[in-house]
């Protein structure tokens, strides 16, 4: 009896897989792509305010900078501000 009923799951399960492989190729939900490399533009990021606990969460990012004297100059600005 033992035997008849691990049979029967192990077969249920390969039965599982073999299905999991013919339907796997078939799109139910369509593949997103991002833009190619040649479309690529700059997007301007203006941070008003930070929460400083959302700091201690957060992944670095890399980012280039363009301009420093115009980044140097908006720094001296917030500066100003507080």
């Amino acid at each position: 009896m033992k035997n008849d009923r691990y049979l029967k799951f192990i077969l249920t399960v390969i039965a599982f897989c073999l299905l999991w492989i013919c339907f796997r190729e078939i799109p139910i939900i369509p593949k997103l792509h991002a833009d190619s490399p040649n479309n690529l533009q700059a997007t301007n990021v203006h941070i008003t305010g930070c929460d400083s606990t959302a700091l201690y969460l957060a992944e670095p990012i890399e980012v280039k900078i363009h301009n420093i004297a115009e980044l140097a100059g908006q720094i001296n600005a917030l500066k100003q501000k507080d």
